[in-house]
């Protein structure tokens, strides 16, 4: 059928298809048909009514996006992401007018139900107009002891494109955790002197109890406690600094079908700990001391297997972009792929499984997704690397062709990488992909953070490879800022957003990869030098 073609058969055919529609699909997928020939048809008014119409009857079905490789997506996030794309397309007088109109649904929307809220805000999340309802959600969850919730929609807010927002978000925030005793400075521990405190390697003692891994991201409360995972006990233990005395310990829920392992894959957004436990992922409030949610994965035994990390060390510029990759650096965190405000996405058998923080819901699926595959992402893009490939030895007796070698280390094979939108799963272009994924640092929002090779130089018997790190934004195109890396030096992470850099003459400087900026460290005598 031509959605497109101006002519009354069209959509007289489309109505016997509604009278013949029995089910509940089927009534979408005759919804949708008229939406799609809107859409062909420059119908933009209709369309947008179509589209809030179909996502107030079917927001919580799911679709199928794409042919190969197909997502399966909550209705409401289709409908979002495609009045997304729409809304800069309208005609301005039309466009001004939908405004106003959202507007005053929005004003409309906080005085009903919690249901109808929700709905409103996912399905106009990049509007405006869905602001008021998120802070009101916000202040809703807080005030009736939501604490995952009205924290991570304050996070959100707080990271809007509009600084008032963000200024009045994270306000709002600071006060919520200041009301909790979440804020202020860390209290002096003072432990009785027949305590005995071991720390090695960052852990205990004995190789049961684990120390869990954690991005604490500047919040008092993970410098005042220490998170223990007792695989003994198959228990997660909460413990205060200043005293040493136990706040919660929890029992860990698995599946039946999971592997063992002695490490436990987290990461925490806002106070919300987010885990992997053989076959389970979890959300858990140690602020609170409840559990939030949890979701049953099938990742197989091999992907239950977690390794402990390795302790920092610096490594040759010319090996960075292999042995700092983030994919090389993800690698401990198990099936948990990524974990932020906006998504936690789980790697199982052949699926990668989009989930909700505040809740747990699935959002979207995307099968066929080989094991082995890497996946990383901020809150706006998740990339999915073509696969790791091993190193291929030319043919005997055949000389290896200028060009290829670089080809034949590379960490993703012939497959090209690809890039889909966080919220509702939607392929993304992005120009020189695979090039970027195989130096990646650091990813937030849409910029990607990498390692770049410009090529190699021989003058007079003398190589080098012309390297830089530099942060580009894959939706504008653009380079934000660059830093030449020089030969011979030495470079090594700290956290996730710091890269330190020692030269060979000894001159330590580090690398804001947030921002590009460099500062100086200090000077290492020549003869400290190792290596």
């Amino acid at each position: 059928m031509e959605l497109a073609v101006d002519e009354d058969r069209v959509d007289k055919r489309i109505e016997q298809l509604a009278v013949l529609a029995d089910s509940i699909d089927r009534q979408q997928m005759v919804q949708r048909l008229r939406v799609e020939r809107a859409v062909a048809r420059q119908e933009w008014e209709v369309a947008v009514a179509g589209f809030r119409e179909l996502a107030r009857r079917f927001g919580t079905h799911r679709i199928t996006q794409g042919v190969q490789d197909p997502v399966r997506v909550r209705l409401d996030r289709w409908v979002g992401g495609q009045l997304a794309d729409l809304w800069p397309k309208l005609p301005k007088d039309l466009r001004a007018r939908l405004d106003k109109q959202l507007a005053d649904d929005a004003s409309a929307v906080i005085g009903e139900e919690r249901l109808q809220q929700r709905a409103f805000a996912e399905v106009f999340a990049f509007h405006p107009t869905s602001r008021a309802v998120r802070f009101h959600l916000a202040t809703v969850a807080a005030r009736n002891g939501r604490v995952g919730e009205a924290e991570v929609t304050w996070l959100r807010l707080a990271e809007d494109t509009d600084p008032t927002v963000g200024t009045r978000a994270r306000k709002a925030l600071a006060d919520f955790r200041s009301k909790r005793g979440l804020g202020g400075p860390v209290r002096r521990a003072v432990w009785p002197k027949e305590v005995e405190i071991v720390r090695a390697a960052g852990s205990s003692r004995s190789v049961r109890r684990q120390d869990l891994e954690l991005n604490r991201q500047r919040l008092p409360w993970f410098d005042s406690h220490r998170t223990v995972y007792d695989s003994s006990r198959q228990r997660l233990i909460v413990e205060r600094a200043a005293d040493g005395g136990v706040s919660w310990s929890v029992p860990l829920p698995q599946s039946g079908r999971s592997g063992t392992s002695m490490y436990l894959p987290a990461r925490a957004v806002g106070h919300q700990v987010v885990v992997f436990h053989r076959g389970v992922v979890q959300a858990l409030s140690p602020t609170t001391r409840e559990l939030l949610w949890s979701h049953s994965v099938d990742a197989g035994l091999a992907r239950s297997m977690s390794i402990r990390p390795r302790p920092p060390a610096l490594v040759p510029v010319e090996n960075a972009a292999t042995q700092l990759n983030l994919v090389v650096r993800n690698a401990r965190r198990g099936p948990l792929r990524v974990v932020n405000r906006e998504i936690i996405c789980v790697s199982g058998r052949r699926r990668l499984t989009s989930l909700e923080p505040r809740t747990g819901e699935v959002l979207w699926q995307r099968d066929r997704v080989a094991s082995g595959i890497p996946v990383m992402g901020s809150d706006k893009i998740v990339y999915l690397g073509g696969g790791p490939v091993t190193p291929r030895k030319p043919p005997a007796g055949r000389p290896i062709a200028l060009g290829t070698l670089p080809l034949l280390r590379g960490a993703y094979t012939s497959r090209p990488p690809v890039a889909l939108r966080a919220r509702d799963g939607h392929p993304l272009e992005v120009a020189g992909l695979a090039r970027k994924l195989q130096g990646v640092l650091r990813l937030e929002g849409t910029t990607i953070t990498w390692i770049r090779n410009g090529g190699s130089f021989n003058v007079f018997g003398l190589k080098w490879d012309h390297l830089s790190v530099q942060q580009d934004d894959v939706v504008s195109g653009k380079t934000l800022w660059q830093h030449k890396l020089d030969a011979g030096s030495r470079l090594g992470m700290i956290g996730e957003d710091q890269l330190v850099l020692l030269a060979g003459t000894g001159r330590l400087d580090r690398l804001d990869l947030r921002t590009g900026k460099l500062a100086a460290v200090g000077q290492i005598a020549t003869g400290d030098l190792k290596g």
